[in-house]
Parts: C-alpha cells; structure tokens; sequence
C-alpha cells in the first residue's frame, strides 16, 4: 500500500478509471491461511477506500491460488465476500478460475455484479480454436456482461494468430 499514491497518480495523469491489484502479497503468496485471506479483502477494501476518493476504481485479479483449497474453504469465496462492492470490483481472469479447477460460470452467478472487468487470454492454446482448460470464452464473457461487466481485456500470448476467436 506504500506506492498506492504513486500508482493514483499515475492513474489520473493517464485518465484511468481502474487500478488493478494483480497480486497482493510481497511473496509467493503459498501457504495463506483463511485469517490471511480475511487480511486481503480487509487491504483492498482499505485500499479501495483511497482509489475511491481519489475517484478510481480498485479491481482485483485472481489467479489459480485463489481456488485452492484452504481450511475447507476457496479463498476466492472468503475475498469476494468480505469486500465492498463500491470499494472493490474484480477482474476475472477466467482461465485462471478454470486452471485453478473452478467453473467461471458459478462465479458469475454467485457474485453477479461484482466483475467490471475481465481478462480473456489464451495461454497453452497455440495453433488450438478451442481451450484444453474447456473455457466456453464466448458464454462466460456473454453472461459477464448480462452481470455488469464493463470491460473485457484480451492478452494475446505469443503465436495465437487470432485471440478473439475465444470471444
């Protein structure tokens, strides 16, 4: 949270309307218990606090680690929860929900309206027209935005000729 007024800054100068939090640990981010996952959404609603007065909008993205199984629990169930919906949005990232053996689709209905953004990308699929993850892309974005979604970002990893084919 040190560099947040940094990043603010940077995000006004560029007339951003988000600042995505891709990562929210100094480490590895392995081995966090379910208190340490509390402690996360309690930093990004705290932090979300800040991106709203300074009128920008926290956004989380998720990796696999989110869905791994801690105490009993998905963290990623314990986060979404336990932040504010005007403080926090999130940033799918739906090949990471579906690599983390999640269905991005439950997500979607259990949260619904908490996912501004969302990051399509198309890792371990060169030269592939469908995902080996089994993402259906195109019914996951269609019921992102009929939930809220506001912004899809696409990453095209090296040698996919035509990312949006997963649109």
């Amino acid at each position: 949270m040190s560099k947040l007024p940094t990043y603010l800054d940077n995000c006004r100068q560029a007339g951003k309307l988000y600042l995505v939090c891709y990562w929210p640990w100094p480490n590895s981010g392995k081995n966090k218990t379910i208190v340490d996952w509390l402690e996360t959404a309690s930093r990004l609603n705290e932090s979300g606090e800040k991106c709203r007065a300074a009128r920008v909008q926290l956004a989380y993205h998720n990796h696999d680690i989110e869905f791994v199984e801690t105490e009993g629990q998905i963290p990623y169930d314990v986060v979404v929860p336990h932040t504010y919906p005007r403080l926090v949005t999130f940033q799918m990232d739906i090949w990471w929900v579906a690599k983390g053996g999640q269905n991005p689709l439950r997500y979607v209905e259990t949260y619904p309206g908490r996912f501004s953004l969302c990051h399509v990308k198309t890792a371990e699929v060169v030269g592939a027209t469908t995902n080996p993850v089994g993402v259906d892309y195109p019914e996951v974005v269609a019921r992102l935005r009929k939930a809220g979604l506001q912004h899809c970002v696409v990453e095209n990893e090296k040698g996919i000729a035509s990312p949006f084919v997963f649109l």
